[in-house]
């Protein structure tokens, strides 16, 4: 986590990707916060260009030392709501800082639930699961014991090792790869 000195404008770049992907931004209705331990605070004035969000978090705007986090709302409150955080993104400090001429932060995330809207019962379909819907649950109840996992995904072992960032609220499920049109997309 890169240490900044409070008070100081901050220029922040936030790059977010999709399954590894460029994720397009452009023309959705987002919602971007900075985030501490005291709650969410909406940045209003930031640029989009593909899967790059851009603003400063001016130094007169800063009140709070301490580690701060990120949040992308994409549809708030609405049909296909997605909320994209990366926590720990940053630290302000009202010590003295190294800060080596490199004043701007650069954050990435990797979305990792699918854009299609399909199942995980649809998704393991497509990478060569072949029982019914019933047989997936069946299947993957005896397995997911923790409350914390939101997705399951599956990919082949080249996609899991290709992934820049890995989700804690993920269980991902190694697949064969096929080869095939259907596993691929």
């Amino acid at each position: 986590m890169k240490i900044f000195r409070i008070k100081n404008d901050l220029p922040i770049e936030w790059t977010v990707k999709r399954l590894g992907k460029p994720e397009t931004l452009a023309g959705k209705e987002l919602k971007v916060f900075l985030t501490n331990i005291y709650g969410d605070t909406e940045i209003k004035d930031y640029l989009v260009q593909d899967n790059v969000i851009r603003f400063v978090f001016e130094g007169a705007a800063q009140k709070i030392a301490g580690k701060y986090g990120l949040k992308l709302i994409e549809n708030q409150d609405g049909e296909g709501m997605v909320t994209i955080e990366a926590c720990d993104a940053f630290c302000l400090t009202y010590g003295c800082v190294d800060t080596c001429n490199d004043n701007t932060l650069a954050v990435k995330s990797n979305i990792v639930v699918p854009a299609n809207g399909l199942s995980a019962y649809e998704i393991a379909v497509l990478h060569g699961y072949e029982g019914t819907e019933e047989e997936w649950i069946r299947m993957n109840e005896q397995y997911v014991l923790s409350k914390q996992i939101r997705t399951i995904l599956p990919l082949t072992q080249s996609e899991y090792d290709a992934l820049e960032v890995k989700d804690g609220n993920t269980m991902y499920v190694i697949t064969e790869d096929t080869g095939d049109a259907a596993g691929q997309h």
